[in-house]
């Protein structure tokens, strides 16, 4: 039964979302920077027309489908609306997924958090609430981009997952899929969280005394159990193998099917390939620590949180030695600067490197200290979850943006979500805090938005600020 406060509360965020909605729709009516693509594509498949593609269009026709089968029937119920997928109407698709994250991130918060007597309904309600208004997920719930439909089936799929419902889950996967072509690594992510579960109760039915798999311990005893069983039991191995198959199958068969289609496509990014080339910009891992740290200072960055990074530091000198050092290697080896990001001011990234990376040739090495504290605090919020968790959120974050050359905030999005989901927050203050701050920087955004326009000397269109 759907809990009543949460249904509320998806409800309220609905009415909220649509102020901002309006107030941007009437100051820019017209398609705006990549709905210049997206708008005419799905006008198009409105009109039956399947056959034309945009070659600018790099994802998937996820998100034109779904608009075209949530709108066209208002057609038949309007008879006489002239333009059922007019801009507008594109856009209040993502509303509608918008509020559908807000209800999917309480279920995914009360599911991985069950057993925590200390969080109340309300605490769970309050909190997938204030993530619902990420600021930069919830600026695109009034534009048309494909951000708010593709979180919404990955959140479906990994909740789904949590319920062990696979099957369903994986055909949600493809669905996120057909929204955007990266979230295969998601589908990697449920698939080896399911691997994890697997082998934890494996594990647990061979050595009855394991308490804590947090640490890199686990899986020194996961090798020593293996290697007894294929000694003594290898029936068990058997079995093992089995259950994971049994439970993977159709994620796996997900995968195989994407490899399928990377090959057959000739790589992941339909249409123009020339602005979407893979490389090793390993900075990236640094510019995400910075945006957690960012969205999540009154979680992972409170005075206590401040002065275990300080003792942290004086009693694990190698690591921290080890971690600087490795950082200075990966920010001067492969740091990469896409021709966008220092083309397009109309974005909150180009101010950031204008006026931070590149005020002067050392801020980048200077700002280690900052990932450093950024990277014991992640990993200090997510020391209860295993082991096996821990590595494969590691290689998929590695995997979704350590390929990008180009820094954008919006593919943060879902591994922010991920992390903020399985931390555990108890306080209703700070997550009020936390709230204001989202909707603070809502507001100014729109308020930018709208009002500080500017204008090209090569055009006379009107120009907005954007994540």
């Amino acid at each position: 039964m759907p809990d009543v406060s949460a249904c509320l509360a998806a409800a309220t965020f609905m009415l909220i979302s649509i102020i901002p909605f309006y107030f941007s729709n009437d100051a820019q009516p017209k398609p705006y920077m990549d709905e210049i693509f997206h708008v005419p594509q799905a006008k198009r498949f409105c009109d039956g027309n399947y056959s034309y593609w945009d070659p600018m269009i790099t994802t998937l026709p996820g998100l034109y489908i779904v608009s075209v089968v949530i709108l066209k029937p208002l057609s038949l119920i309007l008879p006489h609306t002239q333009d059922v997928c007019s801009t507008h109407n594109l856009r209040a698709v993502n509303l509608l997924f918008m509020a559908g994250n807000m209800f999917l991130l309480y279920l995914i918060i009360k599911r991985i958090h069950v057993n925590n007597k200390m969080i109340s309904n309300s605490t769970l309600v309050l909190n997938a609430w204030t993530l619902a208004f990420f600021p930069v997920l919830y600026f695109f719930s009034w534009m048309y981009y494909t951000d708010p439909g593709a979180v919404f089936f990955t959140l479906l799929m990994y909740y789904l997952n949590l319920k062990s419902s696979h099957f369903v889950s994986a055909i949600f996967g493809v669905v996120a899929i057909v929204f955007r072509q990266t979230n295969i690594i998601w589908v990697l992510f449920v698939l080896g969280l399911t691997k994890g579960r697997q082998l934890i109760i494996w594990m647990e039915q061979e050595k009855k005394d394991i308490t804590r798999m947090t640490d890199l311990r686990t899986l020194i005893t996961l090798f020593n159990l293996i290697f007894k069983s294929v000694r003594h039991k290898p029936s068990r191995i058997f079995e093992l193998i089995q259950a994971i198959v049994k439970s993977t199958w159709c994620y796996i068969a997900v995968v195989i099917s994407f490899i399928t289609f990377v090959f057959i496509n000739g790589g992941i990014v339909v249409g123009d390939k020339s602005h979407h080339q893979a490389c090793l910009n390993f900075p990236q891992i640094f510019y995400f620590l910075c945006v957690t740290l960012a969205f999540s200072c009154m979680h992972i960055a409170s005075p206590s949180k401040i002065v275990y990074f300080l003792k942290f530091s004086f009693q694990s000198p190698v690591k921290v030695s080890v971690f600087v050092l490795l950082a200075y290697y990966l920010i001067a080896n492969y740091t990469y600067v896409h021709e966008y990001l220092l083309a397009d001011n109309r974005h909150y990234p180009f101010y950031v490197w204008s006026k931070i990376f590149k005020r002067h040739e050392n801020v980048k090495y200077g700002l280690i200290v900052v990932y450093l504290f950024a990277a014991i605090a992640v990993s200090k919020a997510l020391e209860n979850k295993d082991v096996f968790w821990k590595i494969v959120f590691l290689i998929c974050l590695c995997a979704c943006s350590i390929p990008q050359k180009l820094l954008e905030f919006r593919y943060f999005i879902i591994p922010y979500l991920i992390f903020r989901v399985n931390i555990t927050v108890t306080s209703k203050f700070k997550l009020f805090l936390e709230l204001l701050l989202y909707i603070s920087i809502n507001v100014l955004t729109v308020y930018i938005f709208i009002y500080k326009t500017f204008k090209w000397s090569d055009s006379d269109d009107l120009q907005r600020f954007m994540w």
